[in-house]
């Protein structure tokens, strides 16, 4: 993995955006400077590798999934963690694999207006995001209420 791979992988969810969420039962992304409330982490830092642990976690378990974006990455975690009752922190882009295994499993969608992701120690912030995010939840009940005055709600017709 490139250094430029790397800090791509690190990026922290935003503050603002990480406490609308609210507290869940797992970040299986996170690391020492996560934003995110969560009962349990499993963190690379710690050795604890989250796509090798996702077959443990159980599909009632509240997840919040802000998955490394390094090359192919994103689609590892979606098959990971689509059993449970996931809020995916994603690029908005309907084009993409990853996008068509998601969605049969959505049950509410949250587009974030502004994402600026937090860079790992040492990495300069660019101005604003060059992709548009959403939050892709497993049930409509987990969109909190503070999402919903951050982002623009909207539940699947299927």
């Amino acid at each position: 993995m490139t250094d430029v791979e790397a800090d791509r992988d690190s990026w922290c969810t935003p503050r603002e955006l990480a406490l609308a969420i609210g507290p869940v039962d797992l970040d299986p992304c996170s690391n020492p400077r996560s934003h995110i409330v969560a009962a349990r982490t499993f963190s690379l830092e710690e050795g604890q590798d989250g796509l090798q642990l996702a077959r443990f976690v159980s599909r009632r378990m509240r997840t919040h999934v802000n998955p490394p974006y390094s090359r192919g990455s994103v689609i590892q975690w979606v098959h990971a963690y689509r059993h449970t009752r996931f809020d995916f922190l994603v690029r908005h882009d309907t084009r993409t694999e990853w996008w068509r295994e998601l969605w049969p499993y959505v049950g509410a969608m949250a587009s974030v207006p502004e994402c600026e992701f937090e860079p790992p120690p040492g990495v300069e912030q660019p101005p604003g995001s060059p992709f548009p995010h959403i939050l892709l939840y497993a049930s409509a009940s987990d969109v909190t209420d503070a999402v919903r005055a951050l982002c623009y709600v909207s539940i699947p017709s299927r």
